[in-house]
């Protein structure tokens, strides 16, 4: 997934990213970009059940824009199966997501764990497994 919502970088060049990947032997499954997730974030919004979690979220569109949480949550339910989305083929649902993330993003990955909770879909936390690693990415 590419960030072009919340840390967007217009000269990002896709074709270039793929050629890249392709050079160095990868085949990625799917290839999307954040705001494509947006009307599923909207999905996920109506889910949550704690009005006050709801309200803050909205607050926070209004002001800004979608948070980063809403997206990890969304991109997890939808990677479960809990959510449909054109965007995902059902063959890229998984029944387990093992996640490897530099421990910066750990509040984050918090703040989207208790946006699932308050779904009906709060058993989806038991199918993600987030490992985290001190330090940077360094490409």
């Amino acid at each position: 997934m590419v960030d072009d919502y919340s840390f967007p970088d217009p000269s990002f060049d896709y074709e270039a990213f793929t050629g890249w990947l392709r050079d160095h032997g990868f085949e990625p499954d799917i290839i999307l970009r954040e705001s494509q997730l947006i009307p599923s974030c909207d999905e996920v919004l109506r889910l949550v059940n704690d009005e006050k979690l709801k309200e803050q979220i909205m607050d926070y569109v209004r002001a800004k824009k979608y948070p980063c949480s809403l997206f990890v949550a969304t991109w997890y339910l939808l990677r479960l199966g809990h959510i449909q989305s054109p965007i995902l083929s059902d063959r890229l649902v998984s029944e387990k997501l093992i996640n490897i993330l530099p421990l910066s993003f750990k509040p984050f990955e918090e703040k989207a764990f208790e946006i699932i909770r308050s779904t009906h879909f709060d058993d989806a936390l038991s199918k993600i497994d987030n490992k985290y690693f001190e330090g940077r990415l360094v490409a």
